[in-house]
C-alpha cells in the first residue's frame, strides 16, 4: 500500500538547489532520468555538467534538448561511457582525473534486461549493475577527496547512486532485484568505511518512472506502468536533491524528496543483511582488485578499509592485532568487547558496576552489538542509547542472548541519528 500511496499522492518538490559553479557528472544522461536531472542541474546553474552515455550521438542530441529548454549553451560536454566495460569505465575515471574539479557523480545507468549474457565474465546485469559502478565509484572518490581539499568552504562533493523499487511491484527477472540488493549492501559498507573522507556517499530511489530502463520487459509490466509511474521529470527531481544535499545524507537512502532508511526491506535492516554485507564486500572487493589493481588500497584511502563495518574494525582486523599480542588464538568479538573498558591490550573479563545511562555509536556491527550486550549485562545499566547512522535498524536485533550466555537487561529502545542532534 506505501508504493501506490507514494505513487499517487506524493510528489517531489520542484528543485531548487543551488549547483553554482559545480561540475556535474551524471551516468545514463541521454534519457529518462537522468536527462531529466540533468535538465535542473543545468537550471540550476551548474558550471559544467558531463553527460556520460554509451551512445555519443543520442548523447548530443539530448544536450541539444537541454540548451534549448534551459537557454544555457556551453554548459554541457557529452562524453562515452560504457558499464559493460571494465576498460571504458577506467578510461572514463582518467578522463575525469583531468578536470579542475568534480562536485557531484550521479550514477544513474543500469539495466533490467530478462535476457541472458555473459558481459566481462559475470552475467550482465551484475556487471553493469554492481561490479561497473563499485568500479566507477571507487575510481572517482580521489577526484571528488581532492576537490573537498581544495574547496573547504563549498558544498561537499557527493557520490549519488541511483536505486530502484520496481523489484517491489513486478515480478521481474530476479538479477536485477539482486543486482539492486547487492548495490544497497555495498555502498552502504562503502559509506561507512568513508565516513570522515570529506565526501558523502548517498543512495536515492526515484520511484516508479516512465524510464525506459525497462524496455525489455513484458507488456503487462509495461501496462501496470502506464498505470501507476510517475513522469521521469517528477522523478529525476529526487535524484537532484539528494545530488545536491548536505554531510546529513551519508549513507543514507532516499525515497520521495526525505531520508527513508526504514523503506529499506527487511532484510536489508536485520543482522542477517549486515551479515550478508559483511560476506559481499570482500568477493566485489577481490573482484574490483583483479580488474584494477591495488584500487582497494588506493582509492579508499582510509584505516577502516582493512577491515571495518559501518565505520567500526572488523572481526578480522581486531582478531589481527589481538592474535599478535596477547592471545595465542584469534579472538573472539565477545572477547575484545570484554577488554574494552579495560583498554584495547588488555584482555581482562568486563567486571566493572554498570551504569544508569551508557551512549554507544555504532552499535549495529558485531562488534556493537556484542559490545553492548557486555554493557547491558551489568548489574546497574538501566538503558543503553545506540547512536546510528540508519534510524530504520529493528530494536529486536540487540535484545538477542550474546553467546556467551549473558542475558541484555537494558533497555535497546532509543534510536538516534547523531547528524540530526
Amino acid at each position: 500500500m506505501g508504493f501506490f500511496y507514494s505513487q499517487f499522492f506524493i510528489k517531489p518538490e520542484y528543485a531548487t538547489q543551488s549547483f553554482t559553479g559545480q561540475t556535474v557528472i551524471i551516468t545514463g544522461a541521454n534519457v529518462g532520468l537522468g536527462l531529466e536531472a540533468a535538465r535542473h542541474i543545468v537550471r540550476l546553474q551548474a558550471a559544467q555538467v558531463i553527460l556520460a552515455v554509451r551512445n555519443p550521438a543520442t548523447g548530443e542530441a539530448a544536450k541539444r534538448s537541454i540548451e534549448q529548454s534551459t537557454g544555457r549553451p556551453g554548459v554541457f560536454q557529452v562524453w562515452h561511457f560504457d558499464l559493460a566495460s571494465f576498460d571504458s569505465v577506467q578510461s572514463f575515471a582518467e578522463r575525469v582525473a583531468r578536470l579542475p574539479r568534480v562536485d557531484c557523480v550521479v550514477a544513474n545507468a543500469a539495466i533490467a534486461t530478462p535476457t541472458f549474457k555473459v558481459v566481462e565474465g559475470h552475467e550482465q546485469t551484475i556487471t553493469v549493475n554492481v561490479i561497473s559502478t563499485m568500479l566507477l565509484a571507487l575510481l572517482l572518490l580521489p577526484k571528488l577527496r581532492e576537490t573537498a581539499e581544495q574547496h573547504p568552504d563549498e558544498s561537499m562533493p557527493r557520490l549519488t547512486v541511483v536505486l530502484s523499487k520496481i523489484k517491489n511491484t513486478a515480478d521481474m527477472e530476479n538479477r536485477y532485484a539482486t543486482s539492486k540488493l547487492m548495490e544497497i549492501l555495498l555502498l552502504r559498507e562503502m559509506a561507512g568505511r568513508m565516513s570522515g573522507s570529506g565526501v558523502i556517499i548517498n543512495m536515492v530511489n526515484p520511484g516508479l518512472c516512465h524510464s525506459k530502463l525497462a524496455r525489455e520487459i513484458g507488456w503487462g509490466f509495461w501496462m501496470f506502468k502506464q498505470l501507476v509511474a510517475r513522469s521521469t521529470e517528477v522523478g529525476s527531481r529526487t535524484l537532484v536533491a539528494w545530488a545536491s544535499a548536505g554531510r546529513n545524507s551519508h549513507g543514507m537512502y532516499m525515497t520521495d524528496g526525505r531520508i527513508a532508511n526504514e523503506a529499506l526491506s527487511t532484510f536489508v535492516r536485520s543482522l542477517e543483511g549486515e551479515q550478508a554485507q559483511e560476506k559481499l564486500w570482500p568477493e566485489i572487493a577481490g573482484i574490483l582488485e583483479d580488474i584494477h589493481p591495488g584500487i582497494m588500497q588506493k582509492e579508499v584511502d582510509n584505516p577502516l578499509a582493512k577491515g571495518s563495518h559501518n565505520g567500526l574494525p572488523s572481526d578480522n582486523a581486531l582478531n589481527s592485532k589481538l592474535e599478535k599480542d596477547r592471545f595465542p588464538r584469534q579472538a573472539t568479538v565477545d572477547e575484545y568487547a570484554q577488554t574494552f573498558n579495560q583498554g584495547f591490550y588488555a584482555p581482562a573479563p568486563l567486571d566493572r558496576a554498570g551504569h544508569d545511562v551508557v551512549l554507544i555509536t555504532g552499535g549495529t556491527g558485531s562488534l556493537g552489538l556484542h559490545l553492548m550486550a557486555h554493557i547491558a549485562s551489568l548489574a546497574n545499566t538501566q538503558t543503553v542509547i545506540c547512536l546510528n547512522r540508519s534510524s530504520g535498524i529493528n530494536p529486536d536485533l540487540h535484545r538477542s542472548k550474546p553467546s556467551n550466555g549473558l542475558i541484555c537487561r537494558a533497555q535497546f529502545d532509543i534510536y538516534i541519528n547523531p547528524v540530526l542532534l
